[in-house]
């Protein structure tokens, strides 16, 4: 009698062997990718729109979970070092919005609620796996 065998999913996520900042990246790639194909299936029915934004905020409340899992992990490789120096990018970029002041008419940027403390693991950790990775390189920088 054959034994039955596990089939691997397309979507199955392969351990990356050093850094686990890779493992959790894919996860959030996948949040992402599940935030578009709700958003283009939940815009086809506008009857589905208070569905589709209580998806939206479930998928959103995941991924800041993720990112602050991300950001006490520290990176053991260069790719996680650039996954890491991305997500403090993209915080970087969401400190500062634009608002428009109804009373002056125009636009001024507005510090918004972003932990600046994430950031700074981030960046800290992305430099000691880049500075690891280039061993006694880095001592001549």
């Amino acid at each position: 009698m054959a034994k039955a065998t596990k089939k691997s999913s397309t979507n199955a996520i392969t351990a990356h062997p050093a850094c686990p900042v890779v493992d959790l990246s894919r996860h959030l790639m996948d949040l992402w990718d599940a935030a578009d194909a709700s958003e283009r299936e939940f815009n086809k029915d506008k009857a589905l729109d208070l569905i589709g934004e209580s998806v939206k905020e479930q998928i959103d409340d995941w991924q800041s979970a993720l990112v602050s899992i991300i950001s006490f992990t520290e990176a053991k490789s260069p790719a996680g070092a650039l996954v890491q120096m991305a997500l403090a990018l993209d915080e970087l970029d969401s400190l500062l919005s634009v608002v428009v002041v109804p009373a002056e008419e125009r636009q001024v940027r507005e510090l918004r609620d972003v932990d600046e403390h994430r950031i700074g693991r981030l960046v800290r950790s992305a430099m000691r796996a880049v500075q690891k990775s280039l061993g006694t390189e880095f001592e001549s920088v």
